[in-house]
């Protein structure tokens, strides 16, 4: 089999010195090349500190039918505030200030084994006031369905209360074991009835769209600036050899089309 000649394997061989000279030639294309995309880096650091943005915080205590036993189920509670009055307050403040996006979001918890329900948002500083209108609006209505519920339940052992009162008395005249035996059922259901009533406690606000501190960006800016003279580098680099590679392929295409002439 005949062997190209020797002339040809130094021609597609690239030494070091080759690379270096590319890099020398395509100096502006490195160079400008690294220089945007550094400048890109830094617009995106003081992007990153113009919008600073904090953690906006409510706690609410449920309304408790026992101690630590809250009245309504707190899970689906907060499926109520997700599916049922979030939405509702978004699309009025979409339609109130003619906006698609709302400059902050909503976040609702509850955190394992207690009976608290977390509001949080996070947004900039300069709409801090319309967070707390939006956390007051959802605390409200919480606040009302729990109201609602342990007004009910009130209204209904009070109820129980009266007619077991009733009963009792009147058969406590009597003199029978029977008429014995139903006082004393009587007066033991009274009794938890009362113990109920009296284990009923509202619901309370504990904190109120409270500011944390400013959230720290994923990537800190020093991090930001050194990715980006890292990725400059190599951009710049690519880019060199990139033209280069095209400024040859174009200048062989122009010698095959002498040739075929």
């Amino acid at each position: 089999m005949e062997q190209p000649p020797r002339s040809t394997y130094q021609d597609d061989e690239v030494s070091l010195v080759d690379l270096a000279k590319i890099l020398i030639r395509r100096r502006w294309w490195l160079i400008g090349t690294s220089v945007i995309v550094f400048l890109l880096a830094v617009m995106s650091t003081l992007l990153l500190q113009d919008g600073a943005l904090y953690q906006y915080t409510s706690i609410y205590q449920q309304a408790e039918k026992k101690p630590s036993i809250p009245l309504n189920d707190s899970e689906s509670l907060v499926q109520q505030v997700e599916n049922l009055y979030w939405p509702n307050y978004q699309r009025s403040y979409k339609e109130e200030n003619n906006v698609s996006v709302l400059p902050f979001d909503l976040e609702v918890s509850n955190p394992g084994n207690t009976i608290l329900i977390t509001l949080r948002s996070i947004a900039e500083e300069e709409v801090q006031g319309q967070v707390i209108s939006l956390h007051e609006a959802i605390l409200n209505s919480v606040v009302l369905h729990d109201e609602n519920s342990l007004e009910k339940l009130k209204f209904k052992l009070e109820g129980n209360i009266e007619l077991t009162s009733t009963l009792m008395e009147r058969v406590e005249s009597g003199d029978s074991y029977t008429a014995v035996e139903m006082a004393v059922n009587y007066a033991d259901r009274l009794f938890k009835l009362e113990s109920e009533l009296d284990d009923l406690a509202k619901g309370e606000v504990l904190e109120y769209a409270v500011s944390g501190d400013v959230l720290e960006p994923t990537l800190s800016s020093s991090m930001i600036i050194v990715l980006g003279i890292i990725f400059g580098g190599v951009a710049g680099v690519i880019a060199a050899f990139f033209v280069e590679f095209v400024v040859r392929v174009r200048g062989s295409m122009k010698l095959d089309v002498i040739r075929s002439e």
